[in-house]
């Protein structure tokens, strides 16, 4: 079982593995079949370092709150995540929001002057499937996975979420990364004419 330091070491290690191999051209492999599952996340606090730029800046971004946590001696208490608040096609690279996260025990103080967050976050529903390859193709999953979620009836009600599922020295090409949206059934339409009322 890893300890705190080992933890922060190795989810830290992902990080960075995963950005440098982003622009690793990726090797023909064969066609994985496509799978979306619905999954909720509980209720969690989690330390939080909100930044706009592009996401290419997602490592250094991590890399900064692990230390804060080292520094602060808080053990996380699950698996970081990055939170994706704008499409790279429809906003300028500087102008997109983000955020990595870490789940911590409530007790967890912020800090203001690090730009460190502490958020209590209610359970939210995602649409996750996992992404196979170079970060660089990852935009085709996501258009996959909005098309699966119109079909579905839902829609897209938050953030993207992704967990990196990689670890040590794994080729572009096996990289994984569970990827999905916040979702929420599709309003009804004619329930809310009726609560609105009419004669």
């Amino acid at each position: 079982m890893l300890n705190k330091s080992g933890k922060i070491v190795f989810v830290f290690a992902v990080v960075v593995f995963l950005i440098s191999c982003g622009a690793k051209e990726e090797k023909a492999k064969p066609v994985e079949q496509f799978a979306v599952k619905l999954e909720t996340l509980p209720a969690m606090t989690v330390a939080t370092l909100n930044r706009t730029g592009p996401y290419s800046e997602v490592k250094q971004a991590m890399a900064d709150l692990m230390t804060w946590l080292e520094a602060n001696k808080v053990t996380p208490a699950g698996q970081p995540f990055t939170l994706y608040y704008d499409s790279p096609a429809d906003v300028s690279p500087e102008s997109c929001s983000w955020a990595v996260c870490v789940p911590v025990p409530p007790e967890t103080k912020g800090d203001e002057k690090s730009g460190i967050d502490i958020n209590a976050l209610g359970p939210i529903t995602v649409a996750f499937t996992i992404h196979t390859g170079g970060l660089e193709k990852i935009s085709e999953t996501y258009d996959k996975l909005t098309n699966w979620i119109d079909e579905q009836d839902l829609v897209i009600a938050g953030p993207a979420v992704e967990f990196y599922l990689s670890g040590g020295e794994v080729p572009s090409e096996s990289i994984k990364v569970k990827a999905g949206f916040v979702v929420q059934p599709v309003p009804d339409e004619e329930g809310d004419k009726e609560e609105t009322g009419g004669s």
